[in-house]
């Protein structure tokens, strides 16, 4: 079995990218992320920086994730920089700068980079729905505050009003088309 080793702090992403690569017949091993990111726009950018840093300290393939939140409206804002803007301005400040706008769109995006120490590819994923009139009070699902205002496509609460029940089929669903299975169906081919 083909071991990777994914650099995150979010032990549900772990556990999610564990169950969808074993199913490839890949182990996924984690290892804490507490390399300097860096600062770009580009998601790609960072997930494929952060894996090249990782693979200099381990050695190994890995794989490392970069995700943030695009408003339309907002040209993209907050983008890559979602976890520094809700630090500043909160999930509070974001519905501010909505303020009467019709337009609601927002997609989360994000970003997998596997580096193998010569060949890097970078596997994309991206959740469309929209930004709620007002926070939802809500469970914390690990999007960092993300759940309490972004309601996914077909669906009319915001992720973190989802039952468990409910949420718990949405996250099956995704995960049948997120980037780990793109990933494991990508390393299928090439063993």
């Amino acid at each position: 079995m083909k071991t990777i080793y994914f650099l995150t702090n979010i032990a549900e992403k772990f556990n999610d990218a564990k169950f969808i690569l074993s199913r490839h017949g890949i182990a996924a091993v984690r290892a804490d992320d507490d390399l300097t990111e860096k600062r770009s726009h580009e998601i790609r950018e960072v997930a494929a920086e952060k894996a090249r840093q990782a693979f200099a300290q381990v050695k190994r393939p890995v794989i490392a994730e970069d995700s943030g939140l695009f408003i339309r409206i907002l040209n993209g804002f907050p983008g890559a920089f979602h976890a520094d803007v809700i630090k500043a301005i909160g999930i509070d400040g974001i519905l501010k700068l909505m303020d009467g706008k019709e337009d609601r769109a927002a997609e989360l995006r994000s970003a997998l980079a596997y580096f193998d120490g010569k060949n890097l590819s970078i596997f994309d994923f991206t959740i469309k729905g929209k930004i709620a009139g007002e926070i939802q009070l809500a469970k914390n699902f690990g999007f960092g505050g993300i759940e309490s205002i972004f309601i996914p496509e077909y669906h009319s609460k915001a992720i973190g009003q989802m039952p468990k029940k409910e949420f718990d089929e949405y996250r099956n669903e995704l995960l049948e088309r997120s980037h780990f299975k793109k990933l494991g169906e990508w390393l299928g081919m090439k063993q």
